[in-house]
């Protein structure tokens, strides 16, 4: 059977928006088993999460610090509203393990809707984003009349409460025009700075070969693209 034209944009769309996150979550899944394993952790056991009942836990993640290992972890709530642009709701909880068990040490409630549909629909991965403090950023891809664009949402703790700092592109896909040189993908890098919260490095590779790396800073409450540098040739 033949496929149509509306098939093939699809397939190709998801072929292309999985090979971006992809590469990344063996290490990420490895490490994250590794340590939970070596606490025995179980975010249902192990902290009083009892203000959350009803809520969905969707992943969370431990960094070995010495002496005092740290960890994060996001938790969802569908939406009442199940249209296009209505998300779930969520939260963040930040633990810390001290005197041989774990503690949550932030709890930040019902940071607004994201997601679509009602559902909290993002690939999450964690990250050290300032000299005191890790995040998260939330990788979102959206598709409307062929056209395929993804974008990062960076999560950091601010004035003792998980906030929202800001988003950035990191993908574009024309599926009408799959050779379209404005068709891109990237790589995203957090680059330790002496700025409140880290810089982030977009490293783009168009279709055409053109490769662009874009710097943003995080600067009066939300991350801006200060330069462009061309790669290559």
């Amino acid at each position: 059977m033949k496929l149509n034209k509306l098939t093939l944009i699809i397939a190709l769309l998801l072929a292309f928006t999985s090979s971006l996150v992809a590469s990344n979550y063996d290490a990420i899944e490895k490490h994250k088993k590794s340590i939970s394993s070596k606490f025995n952790f179980n975010p249902n056991r192990d902290l009083d999460l009892s203000e959350y009942t009803g809520w969905k836990i969707e992943d969370y993640h431990i960094w070995n610090d010495s002496p005092n290992p740290k960890g994060i972890l996001v938790l969802s709530k569908s939406g009442k509203d199940k249209c296009h642009a209505c998300g779930a709701r969520m939260s963040v909880v930040s633990f810390e393990y001290n005197k041989s068990k774990w503690n949550i040490v932030n709890s930040t409630k019902d940071m607004g809707d994201y997601g679509e549909w009602g559902e909290f629909d993002y690939d999450i991965v964690f990250e050290r984003i300032s000299d005191k403090s890790y995040g998260f950023y939330l990788i979102s891809s959206s598709l409307h009349g062929g056209y395929s664009e993804g974008r990062i949402h960076l999560i950091g703790l601010k004035n003792s409460k998980f906030q929202y700092l800001g988003w950035i592109d990191n993908m574009f896909f024309n599926g009408n025009d799959e050779k379209d040189n404005s068709n891109y993908d990237s790589t995203i890098h957090i680059k330790k700075s002496n700025r409140e919260f880290y810089d982030v490095e977009v490293n783009k590779k168009f279709i055409n070969g053109k490769q662009i790396k874009s710097i943003f800073h995080f600067k009066n409450g939300k991350y801006s693209l200060v330069k462009n540098i061309k790669q290559g040739h």
